[in-house]
């Protein structure tokens, strides 16, 4: 399996962990137990029937713990109605209470911007295999881009010395030479810039090398594009 593919299979398991941290409740009765979610006012009077055997208060607006059947529950407690402590009391109900947790801030920056950092990286990855990766191009992306590769004049070592057995090509190229070495002098008695120039031949019968070897001797840059 490719490293990119296991990239992604990898940031998708992180992704979902943090999305499932996200949503997840947090319930702390349920534990291995069903916890059911009460509508307030079916709270209190399972409150007032005896069905609740212990309330633990988290933070400042949950309320969870067991009924007689075993059962997890949890409600959540209106602003509107803080006399909930007084009402539990009223029935006898054993009353916990516990600090609502609170992560630690680059904990909480992490779960907030994780999922979308990961999204993020997903998409360039996969961006960049859309594209080809960069090299060859190839990619869905790369539809009117140039794929030349340009080498610079300090890097052509290829000059006609290096092309043997085609004589008369090279005189004839001579002069193509002279004019990417001095354009202008070719302007001054009206000559015209050619739009390029066309080298027919058998494969392996060294175009490559020869239009190298005119780059090299003009001491010009030399593009390559295959395909």
């Amino acid at each position: 399996m490719k490293r990119e593919n296991i990239l992604i299979i990898l940031s998708m398991l992180v992704l979902a962990f943090f999305l499932a941290k996200m949503f997840d409740g947090g319930s702390m009765s349920s534990g291995s137990q069903r916890t059911q979610e009460l509508i307030y006012s079916d709270f209190k009077a399972l409150v007032a029937s005896g069905e609740i055997v212990n309330a633990q208060i988290v933070g400042d607006s949950l309320i969870e713990g067991f009924t007689q059947d075993g059962l997890g529950y949890r409600t959540y407690i209106p602003a509107e109605d803080p006399s909930v402590i007084d009402y539990l009391r009223l029935y006898q109900i054993p009353i916990n209470y516990v600090p609502e947790k609170s992560l630690p801030w680059y904990l909480s920056i992490l779960i907030n911007w994780g999922p979308f950092l990961l999204i993020f990286g997903i998409w360039m990855v996969l961006m960049r295999r859309m594209q080809g990766g960069g090299a060859g191009g190839g990619g869905l992306f790369s539809i009117g881009r140039s794929r030349a590769k340009k080498m610079e004049p300090d890097e052509m070592k290829v000059t006609f010395a290096d092309v043997a057995g085609v004589e008369e090509a090279k005189d004839d190229l001579r002069e193509t030479v002279e004019f990417l070495r001095d354009p202008a002098k070719f302007r001054k008695l009206g000559g015209r810039i050619p739009k390029g120039m066309l080298m027919s031949g058998s494969p392996g019968t060294g175009k490559t090398l020869l239009a190298k070897a005119v780059a090299g001797e003009a001491e010009v840059p030399f593009f390559s594009m295959s395909g």
